[in-house]
């Protein structure tokens, strides 16, 4: 539950874009479950988070093309998706096991983590906007998660050896989220990180420091750095990242253009 549902309320809120569901499903792959049943229990877990995925982009982009107030927006959003959020977990739970038998034991458990993520994810989206619901839901269903596990065991969980260093990524990546998340500047009519462009009566918002994509690339090469990877490999490693999207978007363009042709030639 804690990585289909809070850790990937986690991706889903800083970066988006499928990682939601790619990183929790390996995860869950390498712990013995079977790849199609991970996917669907990741796919199905994403669906409440994924409102605000990406730091909130689906509401404000739907704001910005709408002009609907985006405080309205995060609260009739919020308000839908809070009983999903308590729905959801149990349904995760029954998936995991195969049937409903046996499942009452964890049924505190999982009440507790979406009960956390509802409650946190709406208050934010009520008081604060769409940005950093999903985020902070994310981050206190664990954090709620681990306290009241220590009240009921009487036992604090052992972090072991090197389990910070191996998160650093994400904690730089949440310390950059909330740093760019400042308020807007009166005197310069704009927020920072962000530019904001006037031609003639339109203007154009460029978010070059707040996107989730810049975001993510400075917190992983700042983590690879903690982890005492050299400049060299991390430049390695992006370059054959690189190559290896080059190549999937080559290989999707020539089977959409297959598929393109057979649709007007037929299949000869």
């Amino acid at each position: 539950m804690i990585i289909a549902f809070s850790l990937g309320a986690f991706f889903e809120s800083v970066a988006g874009f499928g990682t939601a569901v790619a990183i929790p499903a390996a995860i869950l792959i390498t712990l013995g479950f079977d790849p199609v049943r991970a996917a669907v229990i990741t796919l199905v877990a994403n669906s409440v988070p994924v409102a605000f995925g990406g730091l909130g982009l689906p509401i404000v982009v739907l704001s910005r093309i709408t002009e609907l107030n985006l405080a309205v927006l995060s609260h009739y959003v919020a308000i839908q998706l809070a009983p999903f959020a308590l729905f959801v977990p149990l349904a995760l739970l029954v998936l995991a096991r195969g049937s409903f038998k046996g499942i009452s034991k964890s049924v505190p458990d999982v009440l507790i983590i979406g009960s956390l993520f509802s409650a946190t994810m709406l208050m934010i989206a009520l008081f604060a906007g769409p940005e950093l619901a999903a985020l902070t839901g994310s981050l206190v269903s664990v954090g709620g998660y681990v306290l009241y596990r220590k009240i009921i065991t009487k036992k604090w969980p052992v972090m072991p050896k090197g389990v910070l260093t191996a998160f650093s990524t994400y904690i730089i990546l949440l310390v950059i989220v909330l740093a760019t998340r400042l308020p807007k500047i009166p005197a310069l009519d704009q927020y920072p990180f962000t530019l904001n462009i006037k031609i003639g009566v339109h203007s154009v918002l460029i978010d070059w420091a707040t996107t989730p994509g810049t975001i993510l690339f400075v917190s992983a090469v700042i983590g690879a750095l903690i982890q005492k990877l050299s400049f060299r490999r991390i430049s390695v490693s992006l370059w054959v990242t690189a190559k290896k999207n080059r190549a999937w978007r080559v290989d999707d363009s020539l089977h959409c253009s297959a598929r393109k042709s057979r649709g007007v030639f037929g299949n000869h």
